[in-house]
């Protein structure tokens, strides 16, 4: 089928099914892509992971709200798979750490590429004040990890100081001593 085209028959047929207006063709004879600017509050996929479903019904239980899918960069398109936005702290699953060990093709996180891509990620993140918890199936899977989001969250909603933008404050010395930012 590779190079066919679509007869005007078969691409009304398929518009009408996937009630879709015209769109011109394509590669391949198949509909072209929309070019709509990006949504930032469109997530990047329909449904969340099974490791992101099990940590979101954690948070609930523990009646901690957290946002999911949140893009936390002015200009890059990155998201966090769940943000606290009021205290900075983000929380990130790498999921498929383990393939590669079981015979299998090896996840995005456990490759050299996209580690590359995470740490540049998670490190504009710190740039711009947040602190990324980052965990893998097992610390998901055993509650760990929405454990030691509560206390982080917890801690610096207590401590506002260990955010910089809260309250206008910045760490002066020590980091014991508090001005106001000037």
């Amino acid at each position: 089928m590779s190079g066919a085209r679509w007869t005007e028959e078969q691409l009304a047929d398929y518009e009408r099914r996937n009630k879709r207006d015209a769109r011109p063709l394509g590669t391949h004879g198949l509909p072209a892509p929309s070019r709509k600017p990006h949504d930032k509050a469109t997530p990047r996929r329909a449904a969340p992971s099974r490791l992101e479903s099990t940590l979101a019904g954690n948070f609930a239980a523990m009646q901690l709200a957290a946002e999911s899918q949140y893009r936390f960069h002015p200009e890059r398109r990155w998201r966090l798979d769940f943000a606290f936005p009021d205290v900075k702290v983000g929380v990130e699953i790498d999921g498929g750490i383990f393939a590669a060990e079981n015979g299998e093709t090896a996840g995005k996180h456990a490759r050299g590429a996209g580690r590359c891509a995470d740490f540049e990620k998670r490190n504009a993140a710190a740039e711009l004040g947040w602190v990324v918890l980052c965990y893998g199936p097992p610390q998901v899977r055993s509650g760990e990890a929405a454990i030691q989001v509560e206390r982080v969250v917890l801690a610096r909603r207590k401590a506002p100081f260990l955010t910089r933008e809260i309250d206008g404050l910045e760490p002066v010395g020590n980091g014991r001593d508090h001005a106001p930012k000037r």
